[in-house]
């Protein structure tokens, strides 16, 4: 979101960005990326609209497709590198962005994770954990969180408190010591038990947490587990607490 009221959706592969609205002349829903008028309309300077692409996840379910963005102001290709043009640009045109998405019935586009982070469960059911993620952390009391399942029967998690939200819940308890201390305490998980369930209870069953663990390292781009843009690096989370996650399945 830039300024007051306009928010800019863009990706490095457009020549200028992909999207741009006023809010103050388009509703806006939480949680989408933009609104109906804008998917329609377009906007000055920029003719780019989306389309959603059949068969990006494997999973009849799903709503969701990978999100191609169709303008004059896509790239042509990469210079010199026709294998990798093919990779991200259709014979229509179309540029694959990678992101999952979803458009509703009104017209809002929904960004709901990356392709390359979707992993398969047990069961075969699909589950692209950014969007649990962002649900869960709303919660005033998650400051971060990271949903693994892959090749197990279920999801399970790692969870950062947020240490001043904590710390208020606790003295407010009754529970002396600082919040790394009470983490193990029965009722520390059942506050987080019970934030778990309650912001990701409009998830299919399936995708839900059985598990979690709370942590008291926060994921940094100082130890190594966020990129610069503040995105999770999950193979160095899952090189650090890969051991403590397995841990949790087998204990199920």
């Amino acid at each position: 979101m830039l300024g007051d009221g306009v928010q800019t959706v863009g990706v490095a592969r457009g020549s200028c960005r992909v999207r741009r609205l006023e809010s103050r002349s388009a509703e806006v829903v939480l949680g989408s990326c933009m609104t109906r008028i804008a998917l329609e309309k377009g906007c000055e300077g920029c003719a780019s609209r989306f389309e959603l692409a059949a068969g990006a996840l494997d999973d009849t379910e799903s709503e969701d497709g990978e999100i191609l963005v169709k303008g004059a102001n896509v790239m042509l290709g990469y210079h010199g590198l026709e294998a990798e043009t093919k990779e991200v640009i259709r014979d229509d045109g179309a540029f694959c962005t990678g992101d999952l998405g979803r458009i509703d019935e009104d017209g809002y586009l929904y960004i709901t994770g990356r392709i390359k982070e979707q992993y398969k469960l047990e069961n075969g059911k699909y589950v692209v954990p950014a969007p649990l993620e962002d649900m869960l952390q709303i919660s005033p009391y998650i400051l971060q969180a990271f949903v693994h399942g892959f090749n197990k029967p279920f999801n399970v998690a790692l969870i950062v408190p947020d240490r001043e939200a904590l710390a208020k819940w606790a003295k407010s308890q009754g529970i002396p010591g600082e919040p790394e201390q009470i983490l193990e305490r029965e009722e520390v998980r059942n506050l987080f038990r019970s934030e778990i369930d309650a912001h990701s209870k409009d998830f299919k069953r399936y995708e839900q947490i059985r598990d979690f663990l709370l942590i008291a390292e926060e994921f940094s781009i100082d130890n190594g587990m966020l990129t610069p843009k503040m995105s999770l690096k999950r193979k160095v989370v899952m090189d650090c607490y890969g051991a403590a996650l397995d841990a949790l399945h087998a204990a199920a």
